[in-house]
């Protein structure tokens, strides 16, 4: 918890969160800056599912793209193989 809390900007010392953990006595200012740090590390961790959920999106919707390019290719080349195929068994005239 103190490298996230320090990542978001709050300096305390583990050993020091260990022992409020433990249940000593917190000073007020303790207690506002591990209030903020908890905020703060919960807003991040949502904003980064946030980007998780839209990466996961936005990669479904080019697989999607992705396989319909590929279905319309494979009936293109086999509406071509059925012309050819016709056209093969045509007389010239």
């Amino acid at each position: 918890m103190s490298r996230r809390f320090a990542g978001v900007g709050v300096r305390i010392c583990a050993s020091r969160l260990q022992e409020l953990a433990a249940g000593a006595e917190a000073t007020d200012t303790e207690r506002i800056d591990i209030t903020f740090a908890l905020a703060a590390c919960e807003l991040e961790r949502e904003d980064f599912s946030v980007k998780v959920i839209r990466a996961r999106r936005r990669c479904g919707r080019w697989l999607l793209v992705a396989a319909m390019a590929v279905v319309a290719l494979l009936g293109l080349v086999g509406i071509a193989y059925l012309v050819l195929s016709l056209a093969s068994h045509l007389p010239p005239f």
